[in-house]
């Protein structure tokens, strides 16, 4: 999938979320999640009553203006982590690095992206809605978060 079809995919799915969407990426995707069309579809859900948790690397940067004043004004809750070797490995197991980062809507639907060069425009994702895997990636999105 290229990166556009990523965005499009992305925003249909955020357009579907009732209750949650969790977000695990290390870079928080610049290309990708803070693309001005998936902000503004994070920002419709929220304005729905949607709530959005995020865990990304603590030197993950927020370049898009609208979703930096959300995370400010704690529309949408970040837990920054340094997400290091020996964090990911107690989470993922020793072969996270073929796991890549996903997204998880209403604890049903997924988006998982295998590892890519944060600057390239081919995207390995999946999205399957009515996932198998959704609880355990909530799981592995939880053990992040608390860690």
């Amino acid at each position: 999938m290229n990166l556009e079809d990523g965005i499009k995919y992305t925003s249909l799915l955020i357009e579907r979320a009732k209750n949650k969407i969790l977000i695990y990426d290390g870079h928080f995707d610049p290309r990708l999640y803070q693309n001005e069309q998936v902000v503004r579809t994070i920002k419709y859900a929220i304005s729905r009553g949607v709530k959005v948790q995020v865990v990304c690397d603590e030197n993950a940067e927020i370049c898009n203006d609208e979703l930096d004043s959300m995370i400010k004004n704690k529309a949408i809750d970040v837990f920054r982590k340094n997400l290091d070797y020996g964090l990911l490995s107690r989470v993922f197991s020793s072969h996270h690095r073929d796991k890549g980062h996903f997204m998880v809507v209403d604890s049903m639907h997924t988006r998982e992206e295998e590892p890519h060069k944060i600057e390239s425009r081919n995207r390995k994702a999946n999205i399957i809605y009515f996932s198998e895997d959704a609880v355990n990636l909530v799981n592995k999105f939880y053990r992040l978060r608390d860690f």
